[in-house]
């Protein structure tokens, strides 16, 4: 994640994001370019996003099932903006140049200044989260890097239907999701193993 010209940023645990620049020097905590968020261990971070010049920071509490999102500009020992969430962040992308999440139950949120606003929703029985995501593993509906924007104006997201205890959300197939702002989010294609 290039916020900086040469750096790639990075998480090394629950609570830090780190970089390492062209030469291989990883900027420890203190130093320019790496920030702890000073949190305790019920939180973890999920997906590390640029977007415009800021690198957006979404995380989870296993605990709670709350979220926080932080952005940061990728140098300075504080950060930009914290927003507190009643969701954890699952996964992340940038959008139009602006920042998306997908919530631990299902429901896709755009960045609007100063809060995220909910744009389209999974279909899902209840609004309970979704089974796992609460885990400190990522054994979770979709991965922190499961969803992207495209060139033609879309967001894809790879869902998994499966519960810990091997049961399915009815509503919810497994598979490619298409969010578009014209026609919604949708369930695009399903996953295959055998020749097509």
């Amino acid at each position: 994640f290039p916020v900086t010209i040469g750096r790639l940023y990075i998480t090394d645990n629950y609570s830090t994001v780190v970089s390492i620049d062209t030469n291989d020097a990883l900027a420890s905590v203190g130093s320019a370019y790496a920030i702890d968020l000073d949190l305790s261990i019920d939180w973890t971070i999920t997906p590390l996003c640029r977007v415009g010049n800021l690198l957006w920071i979404g995380l989870l509490n296993t605990v709670t099932g709350n979220g926080l999102v932080y952005s940061w500009n990728g140098s300075s020992a504080v950060v930009n903006q914290k927003i507190e969430l009643q969701s954890g962040v699952a996964a992340g992308t940038s959008f139009g140049n602006v920042y998306y999440i997908l919530d631990t139950r299902g429901s896709l949120k755009r960045f609007a200044g100063n809060d995220f606003v909910e744009v389209a929703k999974l279909s899902k029985e209840n609004n309970n989260h979704f089974d796992g995501v609460l885990s400190s593993v990522n054994d979770r509906y979709i991965h922190p890097n499961g969803m992207t924007s495209t060139a033609n104006g879309t967001i894809l997201m790879l869902i998994k239907n499966e519960s810990t205890d091997g049961t399915h959300e009815n509503e919810l197939p497994t598979g490619a999701w298409k969010y578009d702002r014209n026609t919604g989010l949708y369930h695009k294609s399903s996953i295959t193993s055998s020749e097509m």
